[in-house]
């Protein structure tokens, strides 16, 4: 079999089976209208009655001409000729108003397009937000999710106004069609027939093509995240001291062109091969309307028709010819924005439960508890054993220990030993692989997960910097308080960073962050500062610090050692720090070494055992000495 053979088959094979998947494609269809009359109503209704309205201007066009050119024929051809100006005055007005009606809707089209497909995307995208909120972290370890979230937030996005202006178009090109066909038939049904049977590869064509740039778009997807991440780290404020010192401008730049070129040959090329395509349809349909004129002149000339007829036909066979192009043409690319619909609601209905690692859903029925105040028996690690979704080596290896109510445990090791690994067990973000955490005698799985949550204040070593106004910054550690100017006041000041607000221009009114232009910055300690008003703001029970003075001078370091237990007061508190002057103060300290605890007890403990954590004590306190 030549190559010119296997090609013709692989055309076959893809187009019959696009065409059989347009049916599939169908039942999105629906949905997809809901989603826009969901965000958009009133404009759905207004829209889609001005396409319809416009869809009967066309017909009525080429009838009125018709009309009109009779009225002119017999005007010449009569002497006393008064009656026929008359009508043709009369429907040379009526031709006007109807394009100056026409052109007001599609003027009112055209100024509703953009805001209800604006409205659309932000809901569909707002639709996509509530589905990652609801979905478990272990999701977020996938790079499989994050292209199955990149196809439904950047393709399908980007398409639902091209599906809406698309919808619309499409509904008035086939009513347009309809009445045109039925014109055409007036003059012989073998030449409705002709416009239909060569406009049909259209559609094979078009539904072929569809499916080759829905395949060419989804295999572009991971290196067009690449694309973004480059394009990120050129033109964004964090990366760019480290790229500049280091020289990586070019090869960044090289390696977004590289990929860019990339994306731009691969377009191209099937554009190419479409429009040739294209080109020979056109033709091949072209010739279809011109067998039709030419019937229609003779009938004319043969005084079967009048030439007002002749002119109907003549308008009605070539827009049909254009606007079965149009439809077909509409039709495949309503079928290849279907199948990146189909991509955003298998997101949307995605199953919580699809990846591993997810949490533990209780059974329909199962009354969850709330966690009692104040802590009566603290927290049990059992036997816990994890590991990350998608790999292999366990991170935490049959870890027990106790923290009792009030008590302040520090955990040390380290880089990868399973400190933050460990927290995130005890906040319950993931659930333990092997073993159990008991909260006051419970498995955390017992209770709801809310109010889990909310015993816990945190602030994590990779906290975010919020880019809103100061008062958000701190309010959002108690959503339901964040106004409550009296506790983020208290908040800020057992953070230490209450002196600093009040320095800036419209201290707790000032937005930090340099992303709007009246945005003020802070220094990383600064930063970490409103990080733990925000662990404060929370009337939590259990407070937990990743690293809290890693970013802090040793004036600031020093003010937070002399309040440490005002700020833990009455709190069961878990602190991760690789400063040792901060963990000696706790009560009783943790060592982790390769996800096993290796050591517990007090510093003094720990100092007499002449371990791990002597050790790591003593190379870090010569070079204080």
């Amino acid at each position: 079999m030549n190559a010119t053979e296997n090609s013709s088959r692989c055309f076959f094979a893809d187009t019959m089976k696009s065409l059989s998947e347009i049916g599939k494609t169908v039942r999105h269809y629906p949905r997809a209208v809901g989603l826009m009359w969901r965000a958009s109503p009133k404009e759905t209704v207004v829209f889609s009655v001005l396409n319809l309205l416009s869809a009967a201007v066309t017909p009525i066009q080429i009838w009125l001409s018709k009309y009109i050119i009779d009225e002119v024929v017999a005007a010449v051809q009569e002497t006393q000729g008064t009656a026929h100006l008359r009508q043709i005055v009369f429907l040379v007005g009526l031709q006007l108003l109807i394009w100056l009606a026409s052109n007001a809707i599609t003027s009112i089209i055209n100024m509703l397009r953009y805001p209800m497909g604006l409205r659309v995307s932000h809901y569909t995208e707002e639709l996509i937000f509530q589905k990652l909120s609801r979905l478990d972290l272990a999701f977020f370890e996938s790079p499989t999710f994050f292209d199955q979230m990149a196809h439904a937030r950047e393709q399908s996005i980007q398409r639902i106004p091209n599906f809406v202006n698309n919808f619309a178009g499409l509904l008035s090109s086939i009513l347009i069609l309809v009445s045109l066909l039925i014109m055409v038939a007036n003059l012989h049904i073998l030449a409705m027939l002709s416009i239909i049977v060569l406009s049909i590869p259209h559609l094979i064509a078009t539904s072929y093509f569809g499916k080759r740039w829905f395949r060419l778009l989804f295999r572009q997807t991971a290196e067009r995240r690449l694309v973004n991440y480059l394009s990120n780290l050129l033109s964004t404020r964090e990366p760019v001291k480290e790229i500049k010192l280091f020289g990586l401008h070019r090869m960044l730049i090289e390696r977004f062109h590289t990929l860019s070129q990339k994306f731009v040959r691969e377009n191209h090329t099937l554009s190419i091969m479409q429009e040739v395509f294209q080109i020979a349809l056109n033709l091949l349909s072209t010739i279809s309307t011109a067998g039709i004129w030419l019937y229609a002149a003779f009938r004319a000339i043969g005084q079967q028709i009048t030439i007002g007829d002749m002119m109907l036909y003549f308008q009605a066979s070539e827009r049909a010819r254009s606007t079965i192009v149009n439809v077909f043409r509409s039709s495949g690319t309503f079928y290849e924005n279907s199948l990146f619909l189909e991509h955003l609601f298998s997101f949307l209905d995605l199953d919580p439960k699809a990846v591993e690692g997810t949490l533990h859903q209780p059974e329909k029925g199962t009354k969850l508890k709330e966690v009692g105040r104040p802590l009566q028996e603290g927290i049990v690690f059992e036997s816990v054993s994890f590991t990350y979704p998608g790999t292999e080596a366990p991170v935490l290896k049959d870890v027990s220990f106790t923290i009792a109510p009030g008590e302040c445990v520090a955990i040390v090791g380290r880089n990868g030993a399973g400190k933050t690994t460990l927290v995130k067990l005890l906040t319950r973000l993931y659930d333990p692989s092997d073993g159990t955490i008991r909260l006051d005698g419970s498995n955390l799985k017992a209770y709801h997960l809310e109010n889990l949550h909310n015993q816990f204040g945190v602030v994590f070593q990779d906290f975010i910097q919020y880019h809103f106004s100061v008062q958000e910054n701190i309010g959002f550690g108690q959503i339901d308080a964040y106004e409550d100017m009296a506790r983020i006041r208290i908040a800020a000041e057992k953070a230490g960073s209450l002196s600093r607000i009040e320095k800036l221009p419209k201290q707790f009114n000032t937005v930090l962050g340099r992303t709007l232009e009246e945005g003020v910055d802070l220094s990383g300690g600064e930063w970490q500062k409103i990080a733990m008003a925000r662990a404060f703001m929370r009337d939590a029970q259990i407070l937990i610090l990743d690293e809290p003075t890693a970013a802090l001078d040793a004036v600031a370091e020093e003010e937070i050692f002399q309040r440490f237990n005002e700020l833990t007061a009455g709190k069961t508190s878990v602190i991760i720090s690789h400063r040792f002057s901060t963990v000696k103060m706790a009560d009783r300290i943790l060592v982790l070494e390769d996800g096993l605890l290796i050591e517990k007890g007090t510093h003094d403990e720990l100092i007499a055992q002449n371990g791990t954590y002597a050790e790591m004590y003593t190379l870090q306190a010569k070079h204080y000495r």
